[in-house]
């Protein structure tokens, strides 16, 4: 899994914190995509979005700290210990 704190689970491994890049690149409200750097939270999109008066509105954590780059890469990397993807449809 890829949630939690950074803590390397392997003897040499590298933390690499990106949280200060936190900027918020482009937001479309034609296509309601966002191109951001690593360090954005949710929160950080929400209020950009209201500062500019967007017609989009991101769905933003009970807290807003959640990071969106961790939430988009866990669907690609994780999987079920069964060894299926989270988007398997198949049924066993």
């Amino acid at each position: 899994m890829l949630y939690g704190g950074p803590a390397p689970k392997v003897p040499g491994s590298v933390v690499l914190d990106l949280h200060r890049m936190d900027k918020v690149l482009e937001v479309s409200d034609k296509f309601a995509y966002a191109v951001v750097e690593p360090g954005v939270t949710f929160g950080d999109l929400y209020e950009h979005c209201a500062a500019n008066k967007l017609k989009v509105w991101p769905s933003t954590a009970s807290l807003g700290w959640g990071s969106i780059i961790g939430n988009v890469s866990i669907p690609s990397s994780d999987s079920l210990e069964s060894g299926e993807t989270l988007f398997d449809t198949e049924t066993p």
